[in-house]
C-alpha cells in the first residue's frame, strides 16, 4: 500500500513532540502548546487510516483484529518497561524515594491505567495502548448508525459521558480517556470519507493552513495546561479548537511538502519510540550524572531539544533488532500495517 506522505510528516512531528514534551527542559509555553494537540493528533490519524470495510464486518471480527494488533505490543513493551523499572530505575531518583512495591506496576499493566496514584503504568506513556484499544472498539459502535449526523451525535454522547466522569474515578484500560479519544477517531475517519482534507489541500492551502494553525495555537495559549492522560482539559471548547485546529493546519501544510524519507522512517518507528523513549532518557540521565557530573544539564532547553533528537535516532537505529527479536510483539505481519498503530 502506498504511503501517505503528509501522514508520515504528521506522525513524525507528533512523536518528536511527545518525546520533547517529556524532557525537563521544555519551555513552559512550548509544553502548553504541545500538550494541547499532540495526543489528539494520533487519534485523528488512527481514524483517518481506518478502512471502511473493517467497520462493515461483525464486531467479533473487529474486536479480534483490534486485540491482535494492539494488545501484543502493549503487553511486551509493558513487560520490558516493568523489568527495566524493577531491576534498575526503582533504585534511583524519585522512584527510590517512593519505594513503590513491585506488585503495583504489575497490577497497573493488568488494569491498564496510568491515572491511579499508586497503581500506575511504568512509564506512564503506556496508557496510550489500552486507551486506543478501547477507543477503537467504541468508534465501531459509533459508526453503526446509518447516517453521518447520527454517527457524530452518538460519538458526541460518548464524549459527553467521558467528560462527566469524575477525575477521581479510574476505570480499567483508560476507559474515561477512551470515551474522549473515540470522538477524534470518528472525526478522522469522517474527514477522509467526506474528502474534507482534500478540499483544504487543494484550495488555497497555505492560507487555510496558516488560519487553522494560528487559530488553534491561540486557543492553546488561552486555555490552561492539558493532560489528556489525566482527563485534564481546562476549557474543553478551547481544547477542541486547539487540537483540531493545529492538527488540521499542520496536515494542510505538510500536504504541500515533497516526500521525505527521514519523516517516513520516523513515522514507521513511532510504535517503538513511543513506549521506549523514557528508558533512553533514563540512560541519558545516567550519562549526565556519571560522565558530566551535572544532572542539571537536562533542564537546559538546548540540551532537551537535542537529546530528544538523539533519543529518536537511537531508537530508530536499534528498531531492526527489536523487530527481529520480538516480531510477534507487534501482533501483525505487515510493516505497513504496523506503522498505522500509532
Amino acid at each position: 500500500m502506498m504511503r501517505i506522505s503528509w501522514i508520515d510528516y504528521l506522525k513524525a512531528i507528533g512523536i518528536f513532540l511527545v518525546v520533547y514534551g517529556h524532557t525537563a527542559g521544555v519551555l513552559p509555553f512550548m509544553e502548553k502548546w504541545i500538550y494541547s494537540f499532540h495526543m489528539p493528533l494520533f487519534f485523528l490519524v488512527s481514524g483517518f487510516l481506518m478502512k471502511p470495510n473493517r467497520l462493515e464486518g461483525s464486531f467479533k471480527t473487529f474486536f479480534i483484529r483490534s486485540t491482535k494488533s494492539l494488545m501484543p505490543p502493549y503487553i511486551i513493551f509493558s513487560i520490558i518497561c516493568y523489568l527495566f523499572w524493577l531491576l534498575i530505575a526503582r533504585n534511583f531518583g524519585m522512584d527510590k524515594e517512593l519505594e513503590a512495591a513491585p506488585i503495583f506496576p504489575l497490577l497497573a499493566i493488568l488494569y491498564g491505567t496510568s491515572s491511579h496514584a499508586t497503581i500506575q503504568l511504568t512509564p506512564i506513556v503506556l496508557w496510550y495502548f489500552p486507551c486506543l484499544y478501547l477507543a477503537k472498539l467504541l468508534s465501531y459502535a459509533a459508526f453503526k448508525p446509518p447516517k453521518t449526523y447520527l454517527c457524530i451525535i452518538f460519538s458526541a454522547l460518548l464524549l459527553a459521558i467521558g467528560l462527566v466522569i469524575p477525575r477521581n474515578i479510574v476505570l480499567p484500560f483508560e476507559l474515561e480517556d477512551a470515551l474522549i479519544a473515540q470522538f477524534f477517531i470518528v472525526l478522522g475517519f469522517l474527514a477522509k470519507k467526506k474528502n474534507i482534507t482534500q478540499y483544504f489541500f487543494s484550495h488555497k492551502p497555505y492560507i487555510w493552513g496558516a488560519i487553522f494553525l494560528v487559530t488553534g495555537s491561540i486557543a492553546a495559549m488561552l486555555n490552561g495546561r492539558i493532560d489528556m492522560r489525566s482527563s485534564v482539559y481546562s476549557n474543553f471548547a478551547y481544547f477542541m479548537c486547539s487540537s483540531l485546529g493545529i492538527t488540521l493546519g499542520l496536515a494542510i501544510l505538510c500536504a504541500q511538502l515533497p516526500k521525505c524519507k527521514p519523516a517516513e522512517i520516523v513515522s514507521k518507528n513511532t510504535i517503538i519510540i513511543f513506549p521506549l523513549h523514557f528508558l533512553v532518557f533514563s540512560f541519558f540521565s545516567a550519562v549526565y550524572v556519571y560522565v558530566f557530573h551535572n544532572l542539571e544539564l537536562r533542564i537546559l532547553p538546548s540540551v532537551s531539544f537535542f537529546s530528544s533528537i538523539a533519543n529518536i535516532l537511537l531508537l530508530i537505529s536499534i528498531s531492526p533488532i527489536i523487530k527481529k527479536v520480538l516480531p510477534w510483539a507487534y501482533g501483525i505481519k505487515s510493516e505497513t500495517a504496523l506503522s498505522k498503530i500509532i
